[in-house]
């Protein structure tokens, strides 16, 4: 599907109020969760709504990552949205059967057309997505290619180390130090030049009294970069 047709999706898509039922469905979860809040100020509770990171909330302060990583949030309402109206099958064929009562037809048809618009929320949210990632990734990636080159230069300047990923069962798995570059996020690579350039401006002595000469850097969800400097290089550095 090629823009011009994507934005006459996202056309009809707002035609059929979208936008209106997006907001109507924050504000009746805000109403519903009002009794089950009550300690709470007005500001805390609209920021637990609105602002909390989740399934319908993307976090930020991570740039495109946190859109790619919202994506997979929108795929995973639609299994769910998907799953709800499967559910709903049986009752629709009851409807047609004209075995139900009006009440069920409404409250049945209702639930449907909820879920029917949430799956289409998620499409419009995620097609408005990928036009943002479209249009910044190449900007994000230039900056990406010059903090590379910024890296490797900080890098030379360390004594000779060795680079592992750790997952959160404390798991290591060797790495090189180009392949730490290639695959790190953008928000990954700053965060890695941020605290190598606080060591590096301690002194590269002060690496040599690290515990097992080696620190570690957040990588990604529950995973971090270990540097770990090689022993014969340690005692070298420590003359």
């Amino acid at each position: 599907m090629n823009k011009k047709d994507k934005n006459i999706e996202l056309k009809i898509y707002e035609l059929l109020g979208i936008k209106t039922f997006r907001k109507a469905a924050f504000k009746f979860f805000y109403v519903l969760f009002i009794p089950f809040s009550l300690d709470m100020t007005k500001e805390e509770r609209y920021r637990l709504i609105y602002k909390t990171p989740n399934n319908y909330i993307m976090k930020k302060g991570n740039g495109l990552q946190d859109l790619q990583d919202f994506k997979k949030c929108l795929l995973f309402n639609v299994g769910i949205h998907s799953l709800a109206l499967f559910v709903c099958i049986p009752y629709f064929l009851e409807i047609i059967k004209g075995t139900v009562s009006l009440m069920a037809t409404i409250i049945s048809l209702f639930l449907a057309m909820i879920n029917i618009y949430c799956i289409m929320l998620q499409r419009y949210n995620y097609i408005r997505i990928n036009n943002v990632i479209k249009k910044f990734l190449p900007r994000e990636e230039a900056k990406k290619d010059i903090l590379k080159e910024e890296l490797k230069k900080e890098d030379s300047l360390l004594a000779a180390h060795t680079y592992s990923i750790v997952n959160k069962q404390n798991k290591e798995k060797s790495i090189s130090f180009q392949e730490f570059l290639d695959t790190a996020t953008y928000h990954e690579l700053i965060k890695y030049r941020n605290y190598l350039s606080n060591q590096l401006a301690m002194g590269q002595q002060d690496f040599s009294e690290l515990e097992e000469n080696s620190f570690r850097v957040p990588f990604s969800k529950n995973k971090s970069l270990k540097l770990e400097l090689l022993p014969n290089r340690n005692n070298e550095s420590a003359k």
